[in-house]
């Protein structure tokens, strides 16, 4: 077998391993390119921006409890209450959006993502 084969069989196998032991923030970064912002507690704006997404969770729940959340598939489900943590995110005085391509378009089928400022800060949700 080519050397060349046996490499990619090997880095293969390697992904396919789950990862153990590894921080949260560094697997976010190694798959998409982007850092998980810190999330201190302790620090007001951190607290403060906390809050806020409770807030906006204990919404969209409740919500989606009343409006109910009716999907095709189970894997749907994310993109039925998205809607729902959307105005919920706004309601709690969030500046949230569904994340943009370059060109400024924010896909109409893609995972339930979405974005929310706070203090001048990206924050992804989803």
């Amino acid at each position: 077998m080519d050397d060349r084969v046996e490499q990619l069989e090997t880095v293969l196998r390697a992904f396919l391993k789950p990862v153990k032991n590894q921080p949260f923030s560094l697997i976010i970064k190694a798959l998409t390119g982007h850092e998980v912002l810190p999330f201190d507690l302790n620090d007001a704006d951190t607290a403060d921006l906390f809050a806020l997404l409770k807030t906006a969770t204990e919404a969209a729940a409740n919500t989606s409890k009343i409006e109910g959340i009716f999907a095709g598939r189970p894997n749907e489900a994310g993109n039925a209450v998205e809607p729902f943590i959307l105005q919920a995110l706004k309601d709690a005085g969030l500046d949230a959006q569904k994340p943009r391509n370059r060109q400024g378009i924010a896909p109409e089928f893609q995972e339930a993502t979405l974005v929310a400022w706070a203090n001048h800060i990206a924050r992804t949700c989803g």
